[in-house]
């Protein structure tokens, strides 16, 4: 995918992650911050939030945000901070077969440490399953819940978003529940019909 392609689609190129992707050394160390804001836009409450001053001072509002990486932490506070759900942490240290990531979480009810949950790629496909590790409620009055979740390694830089694994269930058990009843009245309907002569009927 082109990276003119983000204004049609919304996914960013696999040139622009890679672009705000830090070095394997770096990577190897522990928790890092994924920016993967690519416009032009008035934005700064990543800057303002970051602590540690791993976000470069922007010369303008409308700078898109650089990371120090020697600075970065993995803290997360700038995740709950991005109003655009444009910045996740990844730990692909966290162990020899699972990473965390740091996910933006705007829906209700939040999931619980424990819960397990349906990880998505950027365009919303399913890619795998994970486990909620850690959830941090946003804070008043701004500030997006944050879900930790625990993810297999290889979907480090792939899974960013999740779908509770009981919701994915209801929705698919009601989504059966309603096939069944249209099909229930369709049926009733058919011997409804049959039983008066109608569908059936042959006028003499």
């Amino acid at each position: 995918m082109k990276p003119d392609m983000l204004m049609s689609t919304g996914v960013p190129s696999k040139q622009q992650i890679d672009g705000v992707t830090p070095p394997e050394s770096r990577r190897k160390q522990g928790p890092f911050v994924v920016i993967e804001c690519f416009q032009e836009i008035p934005c700064d409450p990543c800057y303002h939030s970051c602590r540690f001053g791993a976000i470069k001072p922007l010369e303008s509002l409308n700078d898109i945000p650089q990371v120090d990486w020697d600075r970065c932490t993995g803290c997360g506070i700038c995740v709950a901070a991005c109003p655009g759900l444009a910045i996740f942490v990844v730990d692909e240290a966290f162990s020899d077969t699972e990473c965390l990531i740091a996910i933006p979480y705007e829906f209700v009810p939040l999931p619980e440490k424990g819960d397990p949950v349906y990880l998505l790629d950027r365009e919303g496909r399913r890619v795998g399953q994970g486990v909620a590790h850690r959830v941090v409620p946003g804070r008043k009055p701004q500030g997006t819940p944050v879900v930790w979740v625990r993810a297999p390694n290889e979907l480090s830089m792939e899974a960013r978003h999740l779908l509770p694994a009981e919701k994915a269930s209801k929705k698919a058990g009601q989504a059966s529940d309603k096939a069944a009843d249209q099909a229930s009245d369709k049926a009733s309907a058919g011997e409804s019909l049959t039983g008066k002569g109608g569908m059936n009927c042959v006028s003499r």
